[in-house]
């Protein structure tokens, strides 16, 4: 599955937070499953984001994608 952009979870968060748009509604204006919907403003929640609050904030820190787990490479140059 392909990331969503940072424009695009920020412009989800606008409206979910002014318009009172469902997961359902933002699934079908930006073509995105309701999984990642919910997951995207339950991370921004975690990270800061206050729907309530006025004026509305919508922080870089709130959409970063979060880092991939995984062991680190190995460089091939440095095994015979």
């Amino acid at each position: 599955m392909p990331e969503i952009n940072v424009a695009t979870k920020a412009a989800m968060l606008a409206l979910y937070a002014e318009c009172d748009y469902s997961a359902l509604r933002l699934t079908q204006l930006f073509d995105v499953s309701q999984t990642s919907v919910r997951r995207i403003i339950k991370e921004a929640r975690e990270r800061g984001f206050n729907p309530t609050r006025r004026p509305l904030r919508i922080e870089d820190k709130y959409l970063e994608p979060k880092p991939r787990t995984g062991g680190t490479k190995k460089n091939p140059a440095t095994y015979p």
